[in-house]
């Protein structure tokens, strides 16, 4: 049997494993502390440049600092900008700040994807975890502005390393029908981590000090390591047979079930293409689901991020509209669970990435200003839920070999757009809200493109490169799979692995 017919066995969803499922939701309640923090700690500094006898209130003559003999700046917001009188022509390096963070997520998505592919999901989780702490609180202390930027770099790879590997640990330690519902309610934590970030933020007016109590808010997650186990799935992929059955064994007792002696589970025979993310591009038909996630992940990421920094323009306090824009992701996440369940993921996740799209397209069209806080939130819920369902259909979607890899491949697209978002909003200094336009075509356009992306409810989880190539029931392919004959005797000795020859008998591999 699959592994997803072993938890059918044990439970899918027992008490064992929501104790690690939400130790693992506390990790994305965390990121948002990184990922939008300089929403508030990079807020434009209000200043009076004196500049020949002559006071400019928030402006400096032909826009130039030089030009200023003297600035004096108010006491609040105290922010980045202000540290480093980042103003007029020097005020493009506070939106330089967030592209530089999210270029570090990019990077660390695909460094760190594949380095959980290779090492393990819990070690990347814990060594990624001390890297948000360390960079973070270094960078809350940095005295110089290069330093600083460097620090937020490695502060986003660290933070983009552990997203990925608690939302893929997570999901390997559940059966297949609560992979869905566990997937939304994931992601409710990242929308109770903003507005939780909000409200410290409100409390703590200086930037250095909220930079710091945001990043010590992950110290006592340390202890989390005591409970969390590795990924069963990960290491029977990787022959390490003996640790998968403790977890397995530890989840059945914990759950009040019986775990079988008899327990025969289907693994990658020794010659199974396992492969690597380039295989991805060498078929057609991958080429294509590929491409059209990638996009997908770069279009969802720049409207989500764009709505939240321009929190700012669509409301009177910045607190309230970025703590609402992450209060009405809740929803979004409800409404989401059901439906993914009901009519699967690419339906659910065209849709709302089309409404989106036409919410945010209205706010240019329609030119009432009453409504675009309105259409900008319903546009926020939209891209939330959808961004909610890419991640678990793109997780159905990639083989669990290169499963932490092919989602840091997308997250890597979905950082790019990250770092272009806060560039996108200087399109207001064009024409006032083009900036909605832009992220409208881009939320429309992806939802029609993913269309084309397979379905993935009630399908197995595909473990080789492999399971990509046939139709139908991957299982039942001849040659790529061996059976764990009687699971409590087998070990990770060499002779084990050696003795797992593959046999056909029927449309079913068994060993010897």
């Amino acid at each position: 049997m699959d592994l997803d017919d072993v938890y059918v066995q044990i439970g899918e969803f027992g008490i064992q494993q929501k104790i690690y499922f939400v130790s693992l939701c506390l990790f994305n309640l965390y990121a948002p502390f990184h990922l939008i923090q300089f929403v508030f700690t990079g807020q434009s500094a209000k200043f009076t440049c004196i500049s020949n006898g002559t006071s400019y209130n928030n402006t400096c003559p032909n826009d130039l600092i030089s030009s200023c003999s003297s600035i004096v700046f108010e006491k609040y917001p105290d922010t980045v900008a202000k540290q480093w009188s980042l103003i007029c022509d020097e005020g493009y390096k506070t939106k330089f700040v967030q592209s530089v963070f999210m270029a570090g997520v990019g990077v660390g998505a695909v460094l760190l994807g594949a380095c959980a592919d290779r090492i393990g999901r819990l070690k990347t989780l814990a060594a990624t975890l001390l890297g948000m702490i360390g960079f973070g609180l270094a960078s809350s202390f940095a005295r110089w502005f290069n330093l600083y930027l460097t620090l937020r770099f490695f502060t986003g790879v660290c933070t983009a390393g552990n997203i990925l590997a608690s939302f893929v640990l997570s999901s390997e330690l559940i059966g297949p029908s609560k992979r869905g519902l566990c997937g939304n309610i994931f992601q409710v934590f990242f929308a109770v981590g903003i507005v939780l970030y909000s409200l410290l933020a409100f409390y703590v007016p200086h930037w250095r000090a909220l930079s710091a109590l945001a990043t010590c808010v992950g110290i006592p997650y340390i202890f989390l390591f005591i409970l969390l186990p590795e990924s069963p799935r990960w290491l029977i992929t990787h022959d390490r047979s003996r640790e998968a059955r403790q977890v397995l064994r530890l989840i059945a007792d914990r759950n009040g079930m019986i775990f079988p002696t008899d327990l025969e589970i289907l693994v990658p025979a020794p010659n199974a293409n396992r492969g690597t993310l380039l295989d991805l591009f060498r078929k057609r038909r991958t080429v294509v689901s590929t491409m059209v996630q990638m996009f997908s992940w770069f279009c969802n990421s720049a409207v989500y991020y764009g709505l939240t920094l321009a929190s700012d323009k669509l409301g009177s306090s910045i607190y309230v509209s970025t703590m609402l824009s992450g209060v009405v992701e809740i929803p979004a996440y409800i409404v989401t669970a059901i439906l993914i369940d009901c009519i699967g993921r690419r339906i659910p996740l065209s849709l709302f990435m089309v409404l989106g799209g036409i919410s945010c397209l209205l706010i240019e069209f329609i030119h009432v200003p009453a409504l675009t806080f309105p259409l900008a939130l319903f546009g926020k819920l939209c891209i939330a839920a959808s961004f909610a369902i890419i991640y678990i259909h793109s997780a159905e979607l990639f083989p669990t070999v290169i499963r932490n890899s092919g989602l840091g491949l997308c997250s890597l697209f979905a950082r790019l757009g990250g770092i272009i978002a806060p560039f996108i909003s200087l399109l207001d200094l064009v024409t006032p809200s083009l900036q909605f336009t832009v992220f409208g075509l881009l939320s429309l356009s992806s939802g029609i493109l993913n269309l084309m992306l397979d379905e993935t409810l009630n399908r197995t989880l595909p473990e080789t490169l492999d399971d990509l190539k046939g139709e139908g029931n991957m299982r039942n392919e001849r040659g790529r799979y061996a059976r764990l004959a009687n699971i409590e005797d087998l070990d990770d000795s060499e002779d084990d692995l050696e003795n797992l020859r593959t046999v056909e008998v029927g449309p079913v591999v068994l060993s010897t």
